[in-house]
């Protein structure tokens, strides 16, 4: 029973090779037990999801609702029915910050910029006297799907501008200088910045700041900001590419998202807050 059960999770799974490319089925070690053998089938099936978001709908299999057994057994969600209407979900967030590129010059960036706010469930897009058009149809390539993120972006020829209604500025920035701001992780800039919309009920958004791609911010700009926000990366090669930046910062508010989700529905709190908070936790979307 081992054995055959261990065959046809592979048969099955490598049936799928020509739907999912590129995807190769995980290590099977032997089971010791039958409780081993159905563990490995459960938790292969799990990655396969993982790794082809197109299961479910280009499968034509359905995916169980998002849970992870005691056991280790993995099933993912399906994110495809709301994917359609990822932009408007992410718009209503109120807990989401904003996202500012000062004098980005390469298309290609904003489209990956926007691609990566809204897998991670941000949508709102500020331009800073940019040198390139966001329109573009490089621009819109890299998007991938995230159009609405480019096409609602707000152009502005300053900063002062962009952050007019913005209550706390996040500068990222690969250096140190002789700045007076306190300097965060990324982790602690997200947040923080969540924090602030959350005790304010949404009242008060932060916004996180992103320099050109050559050169990062200037001084002068980094002085407008509260904090300062490092990525730890290498001595030896630090510069990060924008789009990659913005990634980072985006998962992070993501997480920050998710874990006062967490701790608002051990509380049990029931209110419009906590509704809006739950039902942000599915809008996490795979472009």
């Amino acid at each position: 029973k081992i054995v055959m059960l261990q065959l046809l999770g592979v048969l099955i799974m490598g049936g799928f090779l020509t739907a999912c490319e590129g995807w190769a089925p995980p290590l099977l070690l032997a089971p010791r037990s039958l409780a081993d053998a159905s563990h490995q089938a459960r938790v292969g099936w799990g990655s396969m999801h993982a790794v082809c978001p197109r299961m479910g709908r280009g499968c034509g299999l359905e995916m169980s609702t998002s849970h992870v057994g005691g056991d280790g057994s993995v099933n993912l969600p399906s994110n495809h029915a709301r994917k359609d209407n990822a932009y408007g979900l992410a718009a209503t967030d109120k807990l989401a910050p904003v996202v500012i590129l000062v004098r980005p010059f390469l298309d290609q960036n904003v489209g990956a910029t926007a691609r990566n706010m809204l897998n991670f469930g941000l949508a709102h897009l500020r331009l800073v006297s940019p040198v390139c058009d966001h329109l573009s149809d490089g621009a819109m390539a890299r998007a991938s799907g995230a159009h609405d993120v480019l096409s609602n972006a707000q152009v502005f020829d300053s900063i002062e501008e962009a952050l007019a209604d913005c209550h706390q500025v996040f500068a990222t920035t690969a250096r140190l200088r002789d700045m007076t701001q306190k300097v965060l992780r990324a982790e602690e800039a997200a947040q923080t910045a969540v924090e602030l919309a959350h005790e304010s009920g949404g009242l008060q958004k932060a916004a996180f700041l992103f320099g050109p791609e050559t050169s990062g911010l200037e001084n002068a700009d980094l002085r407008l900001t509260d904090y300062i926000v490092q990525i730890p990366t290498s001595p030896n090669f630090s510069s990060l590419n924008l789009a990659q930046a913005v990634n980072i910062v985006s998962y992070e508010t993501w997480r920050a998202r998710q874990a006062l989700v967490l701790v608002q529905g051990k509380q049990g709190g029931g209110g419009e807050g906590a509704e809006g908070a739950r039902a942000q936790v599915g809008r996490d979307e795979v472009m």
